[in-house]
């Protein structure tokens, strides 16, 4: 005897033309389209016009940052040609500002971490160690978000690093990298002992 019986089609989402969700209105719906067809010169504006609309929605920044990493996850500022640069720079425009935006959330991680050590070391040493951890903790951030997980290597390299112009270098060259190995890290302890 026959109980319950299912038929069900299978649609593949690259299969669907995203231009339709992509000017939806809809920010997840934006979002999503970018895993959808499209014309490969057309990626660079579809990857804009997502993030204009996501920016630009109601929700919280919390669902906004997870839809924007979506989108990084799934296409790549550096996998993208734009022939003009145009599109490009507005692009890297926004990621900026969500990247500042994680910068002051990790700067206030991290000053909170470094306040509590502060006490016993004083309101300046605290200061300063809490923003050190709080770049330490954007950068490792913004790479495990642009390239996955992170090696102990990598991550002992990060440890390392104590110095603004050192920060500031590796969050530009992660901008444009296409992969962490382009990326010039400080050496570990273990390269200095070689050398």
């Amino acid at each position: 005897r026959e109980i319950l019986r299912f038929h069900y089609g299978q649609v593949g989402i690259r299969d669907i033309a995203g231009e339709e969700y992509l000017n939806s209105g809809d920010p997840v719906a934006a979002a999503l389209s970018v895993l959808m067809a499209a014309d490969a010169a057309q990626r660079p504006i579809q990857k804009l016009t997502a993030l204009q609309n996501i920016i630009a929605s109601s929700l919280t920044d919390g669902d906004k940052l997870f839809l924007i990493e979506l989108i990084g996850t799934y296409l790549p500022t550096a996998d993208l040609v734009d022939s003009g640069g145009a599109v490009m720079e507005q692009i890297v425009d926004i990621e900026l500002t969500v990247f500042e935006r994680m910068r002051r959330e990790s700067r206030k991680e991290g000053l909170a971490e470094g306040r509590e050590e502060g006490r016993e070391k004083g309101r300046e040493e605290g200061r300063e160690e809490g923003e050190v951890l709080g770049k330490r903790l954007l950068l490792q951030r913004l790479l495990i978000h642009k390239f996955g997980d992170l090696s102990k290597d990598v991550t002992a390299r990060i440890a390392m690093i104590n110095d603004d112009e050192t920060f500031d270098s590796l969050v530009e060259q992660a901008l444009t990298a296409a992969s962490i190995g382009e990326l010039i890290l400080p050496k570990s302890l273990a390269d200095k002992d070689n050398s």
